[in-house]
């Protein structure tokens, strides 16, 4: 028993021992927090002087131009085009355009071969020429009769004729009339014929309908034209004057309501980067143009294009001027969305969201003008607007004022 106490004793020291060791780390710890949080509001407090220290960056208001701009894209096309193809059946003779030649309405384009047609075209002045004699014996075999049945009635007031006699030389006298119907309606069969064997003899030649230009010519000599899938094909494209285009554009369903017949626009294409181009809206479509679920309308512009520097086909994006204010007052979008931070005293929190000016029911907004190198409110009204400047008026603002745009921290 006398062995066992220096071990007790032993323990209690050892744990004496451990417990000090754990106060000291413990308040280590908790002088290490104070002096981080005492240098952290130290950091604070003596960077506040500097970052309320800021520079203020303005702008003149100015006159400027304002204008309004849907911008919308499409393709140049002709202003008429036409797909020009055989509607009867043959083999191409003679092809007498290329592409890129000029062409007046009613010029030769190609040719069928025309053997088939002369024979049937002989075939068909012979028919109506036979029809014609059948008419005229008809004719005759009718006024033979009609004067047989004029006798035959004469002679059976005296009663020198029978009944029947009578009866038959009126019979005759009615089939000539039929048989000279007969023989006038063949007769107009076989011209009709006739006609439609000339009409086809006429589209033989293939002939372009109107003043224009050879875009495409698809058809080469010994071609033969024999399926229904044939007749439909277009042969030749032609379009008209190119000196002046179409611009077949796509306005989205948000903007159209902003869009007039009548309204300019410029555009730009692939080919020439550094050109603008103008075009005038000659026609507004009612019809929609769904793709995927996004509704939108088509325009049509005129464009001159008299140096032809355009060809059908290209592609154009267009900014549509559907309004616009000339040499107006005018201030940097950026002003309006600026507000000074909170005032000395305000939350830390409040000086750090995001603030912007106000709308009031009149219309007014809340602009900075810089004045003594301080920001000072003014009330102004905003018209027109091009998404960089916008057009305002008002008393408290005049050209060559700095508005405050933002800040910069000193």
């Amino acid at each position: 028993m006398q062995q066992n106490a220096p071990d007790v004793a032993a323990v209690l020291a050892a744990e004496n021992q451990r417990s000090a060791q754990r106060r000291r780390v413990t308040l280590i710890a908790l002088v290490a927090v104070v002096l981080a949080a005492g240098g952290g509001w130290w950091w604070w407090t003596a960077g506040a002087a500097t970052r309320s220290a800021q520079t203020y960056l303005t702008e003149a208001a100015a006159p400027a131009d304002i204008s309004v701009i849907v911008v919308a894209t499409g393709t140049l096309e002709p202003t008429g085009e036409a797909d020009v193809s055989s509607t009867l059946a043959g083999t191409i003779a003679t092809v007498h355009v290329d592409a890129n030649d000029k062409v007046s309405k009613g010029q030769v384009l190609a040719r069928l071969a025309m053997g088939d047609l002369d024979a049937r075209l002989a075939g068909a002045i012979a028919m109506v020429s036979s029809q014609e004699a059948n008419l005229l014996v008809a004719d005759t075999n009718r006024a033979d009769a009609e004067a047989v049945l004029t006798r035959t009635q004469a002679l059976s007031s005296g009663q020198s004729v029978s009944v029947r006699e009578l009866e038959l030389a009126a019979s005759a006298a009615k089939r000539a009339q039929a048989q000279h119907a007969v023989a006038e309606a063949q007769l107009r069969a076989a011209r009709a014929d006739l006609q439609a064997v000339r009409n086809d003899y006429d589209k033989a030649c293939i002939c372009a309908p109107i003043d224009g230009v050879v875009l495409e010519a698809n058809v080469n000599p010994g071609q033969a034209i024999i399926t229904s899938a044939g007749l439909g094909q277009a042969l030749f494209v032609l379009a008209e004057d190119l000196h002046r285009l179409s611009l077949e554009v796509d306005i989205d369903e948000a903007d159209i309501g902003s869009v007039q017949q009548g309204d300019t626009a410029s555009f730009a294409v692939e080919t020439w980067p550094d050109r603008v181009f103008a075009g005038t809206i000659r026609k507004i479509l009612f019809a929609p143009n769904i793709v995927d679920g996004v509704v939108s309308y088509r325009a049509e512009l005129d464009v001159d294009n008299a140096d032809m520097l355009l060809r059908p086909g290209m592609t154009a994006t267009a900014d549509i001027v559907v309004d616009n204010l000339d040499d107006v007052l005018s201030i940097p979008n950026a002003a309006l969305r600026f507000s000074p931070e909170v005032a000395a005293g305000g939350s830390l929190m409040g000086g750090m969201m995001p603030t912007s000016s106000v709308v009031s029911q009149s219309g007014e907004r809340s602009v900075w003008l810089l004045r003594d190198g301080a920001p000072v409110e003014v009330k102004v009204t905003v018209g027109l607007t091009d998404g960089q400047r916008s057009a305002v008026s008002g008393d408290a603002i005049k050209a060559g004022d700095q508005v405050v745009v933002g800040t910069v921290a000193r």
